[in-house]
């Protein structure tokens, strides 16, 4: 019999065949989410898919059961995910490791879990000062997990970073995975370095990164309100963060709906369903354009900043 572990994330009670970097949950007989081992499809790469990047597409049965096909650039091999609102099946074949096929359960499967259970999923991070949080969104390379790193080095509460579910209420934002993947040597600038581990097992894919986990002494990662969410924009040649002034709602509104994760394929229904969100978070929330300096050797005074910044907002 397969062991079962037993996880708390994004406020679901999770049974998993996989050992995940979740923070861990007594047993409970009742979980909301099983993620299991299996075949997936016994034919998915025959089905009509949308290409989301070169190493991931995407096939939608239905719009309660996403399938994710990863191909062999990114995996050693190649691994399929299928995802509906109660389980997310796993399988995948060669030389791919299961700490490997986790990382990817951990970001891209817990996506597809969102919008396929009613949700909303956000490409970002998310920091919380006491029980307030602010939240990055923005395109690959902005500087998204470099800044996480600066963050909670100045301090902040690590929430959730890569992807970012709001709750019911989109002003509250559950509280993900433990750990933040960053470069080597930001965990050395950082001084993370004591708790950290590969992001990837495979010995080719060992300079994508480590993962970066608060130690078991931090407070318990609960879930936040959100306060401030801050664009990124492409990175500036000035010496400090450029900071717009708050946009107003129908400015931010969409461009809070184009942070959705895999904004670019999804479906009308969900597209709607995000500008919904953006709308109701715009009205209530304070929202940024952010543009980090080029230098990131300057982002521990960023991060400074803006974690005075939330403190702030929170009084």
């Amino acid at each position: 019999m397969t062991q079962a572990f037993h996880y708390a994330a994004f406020g679901r009670r999770i049974w998993s065949d996989l050992p995940l970097h979740l923070p861990a949950a007594l047993e409970t007989a009742d979980p909301d989410l099983h993620v299991v081992i299996g075949a997936a499809h016994p034919d998915p790469y025959a089905l009509p898919q949308e290409r989301i990047s070169a190493y991931l597409s995407l096939a939608v049965l239905a719009p309660d059961h996403w399938l994710l096909l990863c191909h062999a650039a990114e995996l050693a091999d190649k691994a399929v995910i299928s995802v509906k609102p109660t389980q997310i099946m796993v399988d995948w074949s060669g030389a791919s490791r299961p700490a490997d096929v986790a990382q990817l359960v951990l970001t891209i499967g817990f996506a597809a879990h969102a919008y396929v259970s009613g949700g909303v999923c956000l490409h970002g991070c998310a920091i919380a000062a006491g029980d307030h949080a602010a939240m990055f969104v923005g395109e690959s390379g902005a500087g998204k997990s470099s800044l996480t790193a600066a963050l909670i080095a100045a301090g902040g509460r690590l929430l959730s970073e890569e992807v970012v579910l709001p709750a019911a209420d989109p002003l509250q934002l559950r509280a993900g995975p433990e750990g933040v993947k960053i470069s080597p040597a930001f965990a050395q600038r950082f001084g993370l370095q004591g708790n950290i581990r590969p992001a990837f097992e495979h010995p080719l894919l060992l300079d994508e990164g480590v993962v970066w986990t608060p130690p078991a002494t931090n407070p318990s990662r609960a879930d936040a309100a959100l306060r401030q969410v801050y664009i990124l924009e492409p990175r500036n040649k000035n010496k400090a963060l450029q900071l717009s002034p708050q946009l107003s709602f129908e400015k931010a509104a969409p461009l809070l709906a184009q942070s959705g994760y895999w904004y670019r394929v999804l479906s009308a229904d969900l597209h709607r369903r995000l500008a919904e969100w953006g709308f109701r978070v715009a009205t209530r929330c304070q929202v940024h354009r952010l543009s980090l300096p080029d230098d990131l050797s300057l982002l521990p005074d960023c991060a400074a900043d803006l974690i005075a910044r939330l403190k702030a907002s929170a009084v």
